[in-house]
């Protein structure tokens, strides 16, 4: 969609009308800054979706009303809008009070006369998850064929059925068995309604932040901080909740950091099977990627290039290789990690978070890059 200018003598009119209209359609409405993807205008039907006020959100960056795991979809989007110039998203949105909302997002590119984006314009339309019958977490299928003793599971990893032992089982076995896979099926609605609470609670903690940091701006650097640690550590625990095992893919906990490193970053991830980290060192793992990705992001010099951070993400033989680069960037003069010589406060965390075994970090300067280097071994990792 192409923006014309309007005559100054119109302007003044059609700015007051669409104002008029702007703030008191019903419709959810927001403007984002092609440069930066912050939001610069949003009526009081978006505000009251996300629960927080306009000054909360104004000059804040799109990714912080989306969560964590939803990320790397949401930037999928972004992008297919971009090149078609509108596109549709459903996602959820963040509202400050910790909670989220389902929406469908209706996108259109605006642009300038020369073809360059300039901003996109958002329709935002609440939409409500399908009921679910009551009952309908524990009711067996019927149609479950006879086979084996364990029970089946559908595609996100719930207990469909039991599966009775032989052609010739007793009825009160098959009961036994049924009894068996409901007890089952009742384990893994309550993880996942408890890693939903988890998420969202640490949500409610970002938004009380994000309100304490518009309140006192002399504490923003550190709050915001803190509140991307904590939307890193909420992004963890939905990515378990979507697995049909309760486990992080190392590869999409990765994707959804970058996506939500705040600036550009190139990722180049790996083709295969899955990743899936044991569950105790997920979130540390997690941190310490937030971290190596933020500081590349922080210490790159902007002013000789615009080269974004890369992340990359290899598998060699049962190791696991994940690099985060910065150029053009330069060591400290006295770095040394392995010594743990001439760390800030980050790579003090970093060293801090590390898994006691199965990791090892290096960083080293190769020509005008700075680079870290995560080594995993096969021992921070499920069995597939």
């Amino acid at each position: 969609m192409v923006v014309p200018l309007l005559p100054d003598t119109k302007r003044g009119d059609r700015h007051r009308l669409w104002a008029e209209i702007f703030d008191h359609a019903h419709l959810a409405i927001a403007i984002s800054e092609a440069c930066g993807n912050t939001f610069v205008v949003v009526n009081p039907a978006f505000t009251a979706l996300c629960a927080c006020r306009p000054d909360e959100l104004i000059g804040q960056p799109l990714w912080c009303v989306i969560p964590p795991d939803l990320l790397p979809t949401f930037e999928r989007g972004m992008a297919a809008a971009d090149a078609a110039d509108h596109g549709v998203i459903v996602t959820e949105l963040l509202r400050c009070d910790g909670g989220g909302t389902p929406v469908r997002l209706e996108i259109s590119v605006l642009r300038d006369a020369a073809g360059t984006v300039q901003s996109r314009l958002m329709c935002v339309h609440g939409i409500c998850p399908p009921a679910r019958p009551a009952g309908a977490d524990h009711a067996a299928r019927p149609d479950i064929p006879i086979g084996t003793d364990a029970p089946r599971r559908g595609r996100a990893g719930e207990v469909a059925a039991a599966r009775a032992g032989s052609h010739g089982i007793a009825p009160q076995t098959q009961a036994e068995q049924n009894r068996l896979a409901d007890v089952a099926r009742r384990h893994d609605t309550l993880v996942r309604e408890l890693h939903h609470r988890f998420k969202n609670h640490l949500h409610g903690v970002t938004g009380l932040l994000r309100q304490r940091a518009a309140k006192y701006p002399e504490l923003a650097p550190q709050l915001s901080e803190v509140i991307a640690q904590i939307g890193t550590i909420a992004g963890v625990y939905g990515l378990q909740r979507t697995d049909e095992n309760f486990r992080a893919d190392l590869e999409g906990m990765v994707r959804m950091i970058a996506a939500a490193a705040g600036g550009p970053v190139d990722y180049e991830g790996r083709a295969g099977a899955k990743l899936p980290l044991r569950e105790a060192d997920a979130v540390p793992l997690a941190l310490v990627v937030r971290e190596l990705v933020a500081n590349a992001l922080k210490h790159r010099n902007e002013r000789e290039s615009a080269r974004p951070p890369r992340v990359s993400l290899k598998t060699a033989g049962k190791r696991v290789l994940l690099s985060i680069s910065a150029a053009p960037a330069r060591l400290p003069a006295g770095f040394d990690y392995a010594a743990r010589q001439g760390l800030g406060a980050g790579l003090e965390r970093v060293a801090m978070l590390m898994p006691g075994k199965g990791a090892q970090l290096a960083i080293y300067q190769v020509g005008d890059e700075v680079r870290a280097e995560l080594r995993l071994d096969a021992l921070l990792f499920c069995e597939v």
